[in-house]
């Protein structure tokens, strides 16, 4: 069975990146993107959802982003999804957390304007270098 595992977001860092070590002794910079899009509701009305993403980054990324980004820093994240999982003594259940493991972060220009809506992907256009998934080999 074939799968993709790609993700792209356009927000503004939600929480101060810090700095936390991994069970390895790597270096891992942990941090907040929210996310908001307009949607439909069941009355056919638009509204505004809010999505708040936890973002990891490793290495020199993440010391780019330890340096340079703050709250309230627009950016474009691409990446990809990674389940932890891990067990609570104190309860004695496992716990999962879905985050993005980052591959590249940047910083969204704004020249004073408003800052640019993201391409519909969802009419099958604008795929950029990516091919549409209908047309990928695995």
């Amino acid at each position: 069975m074939a799968s993709y595992n790609r993700v792209e977001l356009m927000g503004t860092v939600n929480r101060e990146p810090e700095a936390r070590s991994s069970a390895t002794g790597e270096q891992v910079c942990v941090f907040s993107v929210m996310v908001t899009q307009e949607v439909l509701n069941l009355r056919n009305e638009p509204i505004q959802e809010t999505c708040i993403v936890d973002v990891e980054a490793t290495g020199s990324l993440g010391q780019l982003v330890l340096g340079n980004f703050h709250k309230d820093t627009p950016v474009i994240v691409e990446g990809h999804l990674k389940m932890e999982r891990t067990f609570d003594r104190n309860t004695g259940r496992n716990r999962n957390r879905l985050y993005v493991a980052a591959n590249l972060i940047q910083v969204v220009e704004n020249s004073g304007g408003p800052v640019p809506e993201p391409p519909d992907l969802s009419q099958g256009q604008d795929w950029g270098q990516m091919p549409p998934p209908s047309d990928m080999t695995f």
